[in-house]
C-alpha cells in the first residue's frame, strides 16, 4: 500500500509536492467589506426585515464586490446607479450626526477629511449600506444598514419622513433578556432552586463584566436622555455607590 493510500486510511491527508493550485487571488482591486465597526441603533435596526431582505443585502455585497475600485470611482453613471455618494450630514431630518457613531475610534470619527461616509444602495425598496473606506481604500467598513432610507430623508411626496425602526437581538441577548425576566417572577415555594439556577446561569457564562439587561418603553426614554452625556458604565457605578452601605 502506498503511503499516500495509508495516510488517507488513517485520516490524515496527503502530501504534496507540488501546490494544487497556481491561483492567486486579487484582492486589491475590489470591492472587500469589514463589519467591525457595524452596529444597530435606534432609526437603523433590523428586527421587522425578512429573510428576502436579508437575501437582497447578501447579493449586492456580492455584486458590489466584482466592481474594481478605481474603475467604479471615475464612471459617473455606475456611481449613480448603486446611489453611491457622500453622506450630508447637514440633510434636513436626519436622524443622528456622525459624532453620534461613538463606538468608532475617536481619530477615524473626528476626521471627516480622510474618512468621510458614503452610501450605496441595496435596491431601491430596500434601503442604503453605510460606511466609510480606510485610509488606502481597499476596505469598506459598513457602519450602518439602513432599510427605511432614514440616513437622507427624501422630499417630495416623502416629506423627509423618518421611520422608526427596532434592533433585531440575537439569540444569546434574547436568551439573557429571556433569564432576566425569569429572575424576577417570584418563587411561592421555599424548597425551589429553580429561580436560584437561573439566577447563577448567567454569571456562569459571562466573562468581561458584560452587563445586558431590557427596559420598558417609557424607562428606555429616560435611559437615552440620561445617556446623553454619560456613559452608561459611569451612570450604573453612579447608582451602585449611592445605593451602597
Amino acid at each position: 500500500m502506498s503511503e499516500n493510500r495509508i495516510r488517507e486510511a488513517a485520516g490524515v491527508l496527503p502530501k504534496h509536492n507540488k501546490p494544487v493550485s497556481n491561483y492567486k487571488p486579487n484582492h486589491n482591486s475590489g470591492w472587500a467589506f469589514s463589519f467591525k465597526y457595524f452596529r444597530q441603533i435606534e432609526y437603523f435596526g433590523l428586527k421587522d426585515e425578512s429573510s428576502n431582505w436579508f437575501a437582497a443585502l447578501l447579493l449586492r455585497l456580492q455584486d458590489i464586490s466584482s466592481k474594481e475600485i478605481n474603475v467604479f470611482n471615475t464612471n459617473l453613471q455606475e456611481k449613480e446607479g448603486y446611489r453611491y455618494h457622500l453622506i450630508d450630514w447637514n440633510s434636513r431630518n436626519i436622524p443622528i450626526k456622525r459624532d453620534d457613531l461613538n463606538w468608532i475610534d475617536e481619530n477615524i470619527i473626528k476626521n471627516e477629511v480622510e474618512f468621510p461616509f458614503y452610501q450605496f444602495q441595496i435596491s431601491k425598496a430596500n434601503g442604503r449600506v453605510v460606511g466609510f473606506w480606510d485610509v488606502n481604500q481597499t476596505i469598506f467598513h459598513v457602519v450602518l444598514l439602513d432599510p427605511k432610507h432614514n440616513i437622507q430623508p427624501a422630499g417630495g411626496k416623502y416629506n423627509y419622513r423618518v421611520d422608526k425602526t427596532s434592533v433585531l437581538p440575537c439569540k444569546y441577548t434574547s436568551l439573557i433578556a429571556e433569564l432576566d425576566r425569569l429572575k424576577s417572577k417570584k418563587c411561592f415555594c421555599e424548597k425551589c432552586t429553580f429561580k436560584a439556577e437561573i439566577s447563577s446561569l448567567q454569571h456562569r457564562f459571562n466573562v468581561g463584566n458584560f452587563v445586558y439587561f431590557q427596559l420598558d418603553d417609557d424607562y428606555y426614554q429616560q435611559f437615552q436622555d440620561l445617556t446623553i452625556d454619560k456613559s452608561v458604565s459611569e451612570i450604573v457605578e453612579l447608582f451602585i455607590l449611592n445605593n451602597s452601605d
